[in-house]
């Protein structure tokens, strides 16, 4: 199984992939920022794909209510992407930020520090946290669809329960 997970963000993009993970920092803004960050992902998405001989699938951290004074932009990044991975016929799953900290941390509510420092020690990398979120986005679907790459306890797993994947992925 081939999962690209995407924490999108107007500063900086995280993409995680199965061999790195990519920071993607736009350094223009408004609707020349959007199509950026969306070139960027179906590049990088289009690249991966065409490498990589398994089927793929796109995780995207959802919407970080919390964060008011950026919904909308928010909202219209998110709503670009995944009308182009949806224009280009790659499937995708939206995934809660706070579905992303259980599985890290066992703590849905966690700080970003405490993600950081499990991806360090599960993980065995050392990111900044748009990065972070995209590798523990990628091992919570990799693990829902029944290929775990990284072990967490049990408590962590009930994150599982909270993932819908697209019709015939996972076991």
């Amino acid at each position: 199984m081939n999962v690209i997970g995407l924490d999108l963000s107007l500063t900086g993009t995280g993409i995680a992939l199965a061999d790195r993970t990519i920071h993607v920092q736009p350094k223009c803004r408004g609707v020349e920022r959007l199509a950026y960050i969306r070139r960027e992902v179906l590049d990088i998405v289009s690249l991966y794909d065409s490498v990589i001989p398994e089927p793929l699938l796109v995780a995207i951290e959802g919407y970080a209510y919390s964060q008011a004074n950026q919904a909308h932009q928010m909202g219209e990044l998110g709503g670009v992407i995944r009308l182009a991975l949806f224009d280009a016929d790659i499937p995708f799953t939206v995934v809660a930020p706070q579905t992303i900290k259980m599985y890290a941390t066992g703590n849905g509510g966690a700080k970003e520090d405490a993600v950081l420092v499990e991806g360090v020690k599960r993980l065995g990398l050392e990111f900044g946290n748009d990065e972070m979120d995209a590798a523990w986005l990628r091992a919570l679907v990799m693990d829902k669809a029944g290929e775990p790459i990284v072990t967490v306890p049990e408590s962590h797993r009930r994150a599982l329960d909270k993932v819908e994947l697209p019709e015939g992925w996972g076991r």
